[in-house]
C-alpha cells in the first residue's frame, strides 16, 4: 500500500459505494472526501475532525476503523520527524592576522593607560607647587583692597520722636464712625419662613379592600354610596377595589369570602343562611 487514500478508494470501489452516497449518509462534505481518498490533510480540519471523517467513511464502506486509524497514526509519526537543529554560532577560529591584530589592540590601549597615569601623578604635583606659592602674594592683594564705607547712620534725637508722637496724637479725627444698626428682616420675610416651616399636609391613601374566593362566591360592593361592584368568582380568584372613606359589602357565601382591608384580615360575621347583607368596612376597623 502506497498510502491511506488509495488504500480507502480502492477498497470503497470494490464495494461500489460513490463519495455521493457516502456524503449523504454521513453529513461530510464531498470535498473532504476527496481529500481523504488524496491524502490532502493539508485542506482538511484538525486532527479530531479527520479521525471523526475517518471512522465515520470506513463505517459507510465496511472497513475497520481501529485499523484505518491506526494506520494513519504511523504516517503522522512519519511526517512529523523532528528536525535537527544546526548551530548558529560555530566556533571562531583564530587566524595570525586576527592574533597580531588583536595583541597590538591591548598594547595601544596600555600605552594611553600608562601615560594618563603618569600625567596624573605628574601634573597634580605642579598644581599644588603653583597654589602654595601664590597664597602669599593672594593674601597681600586682599588686604590692600578699600575697606566699604560703613557708615553709621544718625539716629533722631529721642526728643524729636516725642514731639512727632504728641503731633499725631493732637490731630482731630474727621472721619466718623459708621452707626452700627441691625437692620431688621422685613415682616414678610419671617412670615415667609413661618409658613415654609410647617409640615405639608400629608395626602390620605385610599382604603384598599381585596376579596378572595375560597369558594365559589357570588357578592355585591358598594364604594363610597356611589358607585357599585358585583361579580362572581371561582376559587382562588380574587379582586382588589379601592376607596376613600368606606365599602358596602353584600355576599351570598361567607365561609367561602376572603377579605382584606389594607392588608388586615376582616372576619366577616357568620348567619344561619351564610348570607351577608350591606355589611360597613371602613378605614382603622
Amino acid at each position: 500500500m502506497h498510502s491511506l487514500g488509495q488504500y480507502l478508494k480502492k477498497e470503497r470501489e470494490l464495494r461500489g459505494v460513490t463519495i455521493e452516497e457516502i456524503a449523504n449518509i454521513t453529513r461530510i462534505s464531498t470535498r473532504f472526501i476527496n481529500a481523504l481518498e488524496n491524502d490532502d490533510f493539508k485542506n482538511l480540519p484538525s486532527e479530531v475532525f479527520i479521525k471523526g471523517f475517518l471512522r465515520a467513511y470506513t463505517k459507510c464502506v465496511g472497513i475497520d476503523p481501529n485499523e484505518v486509524i491506526s494506520i494513519y497514526d504511523n504516517i503522522r509519526k512519519v511526517n512529523e520527524k523532528p528536525e535537527t537543529k544546526k548551530d548558529i554560532n560555530p566556533p571562531l577560529k583564530f587566524n595570525n592576522t586576527s592574533i597580531i591584530a588583536l595583541t597590538s589592540i591591548i598594547a595601544l590601549i596600555l600605552i594611553i593607560l600608562g601615560g594618563s597615569i603618569f600625567y596624573y601623578k605628574n601634573g597634580s604635583k605642579n598644581i599644588a607647587k603653583t597654589t602654595t606659592s601664590e597664597l602669599p602674594e593672594l593674601k597681600a592683594a586682599i588686604e590692600e583692597q578699600p575697606k566699604e564705607n560703613t557708615e553709621v547712620k544718625e539716629e533722631l534725637p529721642l526728643v524729636q520722636t516725642e514731639r512727632a508722637i504728641d503731633e499725631i496724637e493732637q490731630k482731630p479725627v474727621t472721619e466718623k464712625p459708621e452707626d452700627n444698626k441691625v437692620k431688621t428682616a422685613p415682616v414678610t420675610v419671617t412670615e415667609n419662613i413661618a409658613k415654609a416651616d410647617v409640615p405639608p399636609e400629608k395626602k390620605q391613601e385610599p382604603l384598599k379592600l381585596t376579596i378572595t374566593a375560597l369558594e365559589i362566591v357570588w357578592f355585591s360592593i358598594v364604594i363610597d354610596d356611589s358607585e357599585t361592584k358585583e361579580a362572581i368568582l371561582q376559587p382562588s380568584e380574587k379582586m382588589i377595589f379601592k376607596a376613600k372613606e368606606k365599602f358596602s359589602l353584600t355576599t351570598g357565601n361567607i365561609t367561602g369570602t376572603d377579605v382584606m382591608l389594607d392588608g388586615i384580615k376582616i372576619s366577616l360575621p357568620k348567619t344561619r343562611s351564610n348570607v351577608l347583607k350591606n355589611y360597613t368596612l371602613t378605614r382603622g376597623q
